[in-house]
């Protein structure tokens, strides 16, 4: 769960809790007031990725406490109440939303079509955006995995017996599989495609490769797609999509950053049969739905 909190001087930054402490952080925000929620976050992991922004997140020490009678927290909420009143406004209570940003990483909400007709500025950029589609169908004709470097998901090249990454610019040891699926994607206004990745293919599949791997064998590995995998067919997502120069010239296959999925979506397969009407070049635009 990502919380985005904000303190008096208006500053905002992300907490991603997890597993149990994002459900502890829910019921207690359930069993809270309906108004505006004070809270402090204690035992939290500072990291800093790549120079860039800092990342909050819990660990096994992290504890939330709710509007509690502590001196510095009701001088905060009294501070920010009186600033609102000030303003003519009020505090709202906590909202939902399917993903969570910063005022300055805010994500537009677009359409399939809009997606297709984005136009990168510059060469080297990327753009982010967010789509709610259903998934129509996987891909036949892409396998459902690739052999990645075991210490990034880089994928490998293999040259006298002997593994590589160029990510890593070095020989590896060995290599680990991870999901890489292409699934068909369809709204009101159009349909393309999306690459699925690791931890977001798992998030649908709800089993990780290694498992459908082991129940294979390695000797029997095939690109033909698992049941287990075609049974995403008919959820609808949330899906962060990235636009790339890879997506030049109407290439689809966008890449997808994170997902979630919508309340009330269900697994369903009309007819029975899964086949990607987009074939097996990635390189058209798919066309909008009559």
């Amino acid at each position: 769960m990502d919380i985005l909190l904000l303190d008096s001087s208006n500053k905002d930054m992300i907490v991603t809790l997890w597993e149990e402490k994002a459900n502890g952080f829910q019921n207690d925000l359930a069993a809270a007031d309906d108004g505006a929620a004070f809270v402090i976050i204690t035992g939290l992991l500072v990291k800093k990725y790549s120079g860039k922004d800092i990342v909050l997140s819990s660990g096994d020490a992290t504890r939330t406490y709710f509007n509690i009678d502590y001196a510095p927290l009701k001088e905060l909420s009294q501070s920010m109440i009186r600033n609102a009143r000030e303003r003519g406004t009020t505090i709202p209570p906590p909202r939902k939303k399917i993903f969570v940003s910063t005022a300055e990483n805010a994500l537009k909400v677009v359409k399939i079509q809009d997606i297709l007709e984005v136009e990168l500025p510059n060469a080297g950029e990327i753009m982010r955006f967010i789509c709610e589609a259903n998934i129509i169908n996987v891909s036949k004709y892409d396998g459902w995995y690739y052999n990645s470097c075991p210490k990034c998901p880089k994928g490998i090249r293999i040259e006298d017996n002997k593994f590589y990454c160029d990510a890593c610019k070095k020989e590896t040891d060995g290599y680990t599989q991870r999901y890489k699926i292409i699934i068909g994607v369809q709204d009101d206004s159009g349909r393309t495609t999306f690459a699925l990745l690791n931890n977001d293919a798992e998030q649908l599949i709800g089993v990780p490769v290694r498992s459908i791997i082991s129940d294979l064998g390695q000797d029997n590995l095939t690109q033909d797609i698992p049941p287990i995998i075609n049974n995403i067919i008919g959820r609808r997502c949330a899906f962060e999509a990235k636009v790339s120069s890879y997506n030049r010239d109407g290439r689809a296959g966008y890449t997808v950053g994170r997902l979630i999925e919508m309340p009330g979506s269900s697994t369903h397969v009309k007819g029975g049969e899964h086949h990607n009407e987009a074939g097996p070049s990635k390189k058209a635009r798919l066309s909008s739905p009559k």
